[in-house]
């Protein structure tokens, strides 16, 4: 009754625990664009520094406009953005890879000055068209684009590092803008995808990648047109991690290739050897100690002391004299 008792309270219970990364004690820096710089060109550029094992995430006028990792081979980090009209403030946020954050970049202000569209002849703008209820109560419909800026953005993104051939998920959502939207996605791995999103409510994409032998951080682009044509931009990225087992083999003519030329993997071969080496081994030990125990048997024969083994000596022959 006891373990019973001891076994449902065990499962009434779950326990969260995180064993927290080095806080990053280095903010990263906004390199590119130049502070205070003026562009002609929506989608820019964005690079900087960072500490190792980190990712960042860039703010743009108090939105998160993309999500990098931190490149450990270069400390580096880059990721392209779109810009709004006139004044943007840049802030790179910096998180080690449990999601704590570390002290906060310089501010870099940038100017999106939009192309003048060359001047046609006007025309008197288009009143707003009355509509009339079944009450008799006029209204009036607003045929303008909302003002709110057109942007995507991911909700509530954590660092993962996910299983070679696991799907990888994403929470995203789309602001401002006339629905519905089209987006494409291009997923870092040559493949890409379109899809509609028919209003601004979170929806969910998901995709899984090529089961790889080493570590790969790939980079996620979305471009998503809404009903009047304009377009937002978003760059985040996916971690998958490398599978051992999946070490390329060589065949005999010197080609990179999965099987060899004998009809068989070299890499099967290499586990299949590994896995009966382990298998042998106990064997090998014993016959080991038999051996050793045969030698040390034999040389202790060899060293013994041998007694000699006495000799009976001869019995003294007696002669008698003879008489004359």
């Amino acid at each position: 009754m006891a373990m019973v008792s001891l076994e449902s309270f065990a499962d009434s219970y779950t326990v969260h625990a995180k064993v927290a990364a080095p806080l990053p004690t280095t903010a990263a820096t906004i390199d590119l664009p130049i502070d205070q710089s003026h562009t002609a060109t929506q989608q820019t550029s964005v690079e900087g520094t960072c500490p190792n094992d980190t990712y960042i995430k860039l703010e743009d006028n108090s939105a998160i406009v993309g999500i990098a990792n931190c490149d450990n081979a270069t400390g580096g980090y880059s990721l392209t953005i779109d810009l709004a009209s006139g004044s943007n403030t840049l802030l790179a946020h910096i998180f080690n890879i449990t999601d704590d954050e570390g002290p906060l970049s310089n501010p870099v202000t940038v100017y999106y000055d939009p192309p003048v569209p060359p001047s046609t002849p006007s025309t008197p703008s288009t009143p707003s068209t009355p509509t009339t209820t079944g009450t008799g109560t006029t209204t009036t419909t607003d045929t303008s684009s909302s003002a709110e800026p057109f942007l995507i953005s991911e909700d509530d993104f954590h660092y993962q590092s996910y299983q070679p051939g696991q799907t990888v998920t994403w929470s995203m959502s789309l602001q401002g803008g006339d629905t519905p939207y089209n987006l494409n996605i291009d997923w870092g791995d040559g493949k890409s995808d379109q899809l509609t999103v028919p209003d601004h409510q979170t929806f969910q994409l998901s995709h899984t990648y090529p089961v790889t032998a080493d570590l790969v951080i790939y980079v996620v682009k979305l471009t998503s047109t809404d009903a009047k044509g304009h377009k937002a931009f978003f760059q985040t990225f996916a971690s998958v991690k490398g599978d051992e087992t999946q070490q390329p083999a060589v065949t005999g003519g010197g080609a990179t290739s999965g099987t060899g030329s004998g009809g068989g993997s070299i890499t099967v071969l290499k586990q299949t050897v590994h896995r009966w080496l382990w298998l042998l081994w106990p064997s090998y030990g014993v016959v080991s100690l038999m051996a050793v125990s045969f030698w040390l048997g034999e040389l202790q024969k060899s060293s013994a002391v041998r007694v000699p083994i006495p000799r009976s000596k001869p019995r003294p022959v007696r002669r008698t004299a003879r008489r004359k």
